[in-house]
């Protein structure tokens, strides 16, 4: 991160996606292809500089993209974060008052929240603050380190984040603790800062209903809490495996899971706002913020009245769209006399 002390650590490959440098990025990728079409005897010398010169070309092309793309912002683009950003303040100077959102889902919720905490420092006076990200079965994306300066970030006004996630997928529990990893960090304390731990509100769908929590503690609590989580869901894991029943892994991880329980715990939703909940953790509030359970009665009927919903709005569908409807003998006499 931009400013940013050097005991912060971020995910390297979502680091690099959004930061590296375009330019050296694909000078560094055609010079790979073209070592490789060089090295490959089954090519004829017609064939290989064919591939050569679009090689070239395709090098060429992101040039004058990234220079067209500096020629409209008037701004030096290096990176997919620069892009991005320029585009964003472009459409928030058209619209005062306007303020930034990012979200995303798995690897693009990681890359929202990277994006966000570099976006929340940016010093364009069309980007109003605070910056909201909201990710949606997220994994973690920096350090404990990191953890601290977005709490620090999220205290001066600059950022808010609500991590959505349903309580069963494994994929926001990576990266992950290994046995050997906690070994170290016990024999290693001084190292404990270099483990990855999510940033921002969590709320977590359940089965039975959500948890809105908060987890500001030392580097070894969240460490602790961080082994459980893994054995819990390594645990599940082997529940899966022994059941034959690992598809129910992509099943939790999916948007249309996550959809379908925020419609279900919609009502209970609207009761909490991300203004109120960070008033609360501002006041020093902190761990779970709200956790509500719904009894298997309620969570039937809402899956009675959900399944009327979809009957009503199928047999709306069929009434508006005026569909011909035919009788069996119109249907006969409709089909056409073979012709000889």
């Amino acid at each position: 991160m931009k400013g940013i002390s050097a005991n912060v650590r971020v995910h390297l490959g979502f680091y690099e996606y959004l930061f590296a440098n375009e330019r050296k990025k694909q000078e560094q990728i055609t010079e790979d292809s073209i070592r490789k079409v060089d090295q490959d005897k089954t090519l004829s010398e017609v064939e290989r500089n064919q591939l050569r010169e679009r090689l070239l070309q395709q090098k060429t092309q992101v040039k004058r993209h990234l220079e067209d793309w500096e020629t409209e912002f008037g701004e030096s683009i290096e990176s997919k974060y620069d892009l991005i950003m320029n585009q964003a303040i472009a459409i928030l100077k058209e619209n005062p008052g306007f303020k930034l959102y990012i979200t995303g889902h798995s690897l693009g919720g990681a890359l929202a929240t990277l994006f966000s905490a570099n976006a929340a420092l940016h010093e364009s006076p069309y980007v109003q603050k605070p910056v909201t990200c909201i990710s949606f079965s997220s994994p973690k994306v920096g350090n404990i380190s990191f953890k601290k300066t977005f709490e620090r970030m999220e205290e001066d006004g600059l950022i808010r984040k609500v991590r959505v996630l349903n309580g069963l997928d494994l994929i926001p529990k990576t990266p992950s603790l290994g046995v050997f990893r906690v070994l170290l960090y016990v024999l290693c304390p001084w190292n404990v800062n270099n483990e990855f731990s999510h940033v921002g509100i969590e709320l977590k769908l359940k089965g039975t209903g959500f948890i809105i929590s908060y987890d500001r503690h030392d580097a070894r609590w969240l460490l602790l809490a961080d082994t459980w989580r893994t054995i819990k869901g390594f645990i599940y894991l082997f529940h899966l495996i022994f059941f034959l029943r690992i598809t129910k892994l992509l099943y939790y991880h999916t948007c249309s899971e996550i959809l379908v329980r925020l419609r279900n715990y919609y009502e209970e939703l609207q009761k909490h706002n991300i203004d109120d909940l960070y008033g609360r953790i501002k006041k020093g509030e902190t761990g779970i913020l709200s956790r509500i359970t719904i009894s298997k009665s309620d969570r039937s009927q809402k899956g009675k009245n959900k399944d009327a919903e979809i009957k009503r709005r199928k047999a709306n569908f069929i009434r508006n769209s005026a569909l011909p409807t035919f009788t069996a003998e119109q249907r006969n006499s409709s089909v056409p006399e073979k012709i000889e």
